[in-house]
């Protein structure tokens, strides 16, 4: 399989939009299995559908989502939750980012990385409704809801991440 990696375009329509804070119209909701409707710019969920739909024509698996559109608020909660201001080599990485305060924060061990922030703004794709974490949704025998596993699949339109920049699937 070839991965191609396309750069992240931003919709004329987002041009001068704070991220963190799109408006109702440019945010559409898509439908996830497990978890319900969750808000991506409506380009990115056209897109995302596209991709969900092929995979579960090819895969049989049905993909959902674990991040979304995030809100400025949403950002700063995930945020506060892996990063620290304070390195300690007992619990934290080296990996750092810029906080909303402007100082370097730390990643917390275990903690996936998070975008950080420029002038208190999201630097995040999630707060601009263009990124997508995608899991691999499945039921356990008898029907009962299981938590999505990572998606790494056999599914070509997946990648092999499950973070896609559901931008560089967007036809311009």
């Amino acid at each position: 399989m070839t991965i191609v990696f396309k750069p992240v375009v931003l919709p004329a329509d987002m041009v001068g939009v704070k991220p963190g804070s799109l408006g109702p119209c440019l945010l559409r909701p898509l439908f996830f299995a497990g978890v319900g409707n969750r808000d991506m710019h409506h380009l990115a969920a056209d897109a995302a559908e596209a991709m969900i739909i092929a995979c579960q024509l090819e895969t049989g698996y049905a993909l959902t989502t674990v991040g979304a559109y995030r809100s400025t608020a949403s950002c700063l909660k995930v945020f506060y939750e892996r990063m620290t201001p304070t390195y300690n080599p007992l619990v934290n990485t080296r990996t750092t980012r810029t906080g909303p305060d402007g100082k370097k924060w730390y990643l917390r061990r275990g903690m996936a990385p998070v975008a950080g922030f420029t002038n208190g703004v999201p630097d995040s794709n999630h707060a601009k409704g263009l990124a997508n974490d995608f899991a691999i949704w499945s039921m356990s025998p008898g029907g009962r809801r299981q938590s999505p596993s990572a998606a790494t699949t056999t599914c070509k339109h997946c990648s092999m991440s499950s973070v896609i920049n559901c931008s560089s699937l967007i036809s311009t």
